[in-house]
């Protein structure tokens, strides 16, 4: 089992927008020249120890990746926090907001000084334009993951009935992105929409 990030665990050496985003799966699939031009459009921005980037329900507009620093993860649980996750270096956030416009799962504190990089959505917009497929693949994330190979019944379902709402949720922020339509178990078949 791996140690959750720690203040001490969380300080690397200097990393550049260009490192983190080719480390990120979903943008792997883009040419060199898209990453760099989405690396050029990145802000830094920097959190001081015990600050709060984000409230449990509020929408970030912008997709922020972790530099350096720990944040934590707290879901508010009868008028008290309870730790959630970490996310350290590498490790990605308001992607819910700034692609289908909804709140963040949980609050979000800076552990330690927190540096992120921040993307926006005018500048995000580009890529799904010119690659609908980073949608439905970012509609599976929002949605919780892949289903298990060879899943069947409810549970595929479900699964592909909430990407499936998540991708209208992305198309409908970003306007007139082609999407297709998923299939129980995560699949999509060759029917592409517009929305209106």
């Amino acid at each position: 089992m791996t140690a959750l990030p720690t203040e001490e665990t969380a300080h690397l050496p200097r990393v550049t927008p260009i490192e983190l985003i080719r480390a990120i799966p979903i943008f792997s699939a883009l040419t060199k020249d898209e990453q760099e031009a989405l690396a050029a459009t990145a802000s830094e921005r920097t959190y001081r120890k015990g600050e709060i980037i984000a409230r449990q329900g509020e929408m970030l507009p912008s997709l922020m990746i972790v530099r350096t620093g720990v944040i934590v993860r707290q879901r508010e649980d009868d008028a008290r926090l309870e730790e959630i996750g970490r996310l350290a270096p590498g490790d990605f956030f308001g992607e819910s907001g700034l692609l289908a416009g909804i709140g963040e799962m949980s609050t979000l504190r800076a552990m330690s000084h927190v540096v992120v990089y921040e993307i926006d959505q005018k500048s995000f917009a580009p890529l799904l334009l010119d690659r609908p497929e980073m949608a439905e693949d970012l509609a599976i994330i929002l949605a919780g993951g892949m289903p298990a190979s060879g899943e069947n019944g409810k549970a595929g379902q479900q699964h592909a009935s909430s990407s499936f709402a998540l991708l209208k949720a992305i198309q409908t922020v970003f306007r007139s992105v082609p999407f297709k339509r998923v299939r129980a178990g995560g699949r999509y078949d060759a029917q592409e929409d517009r929305v209106p």
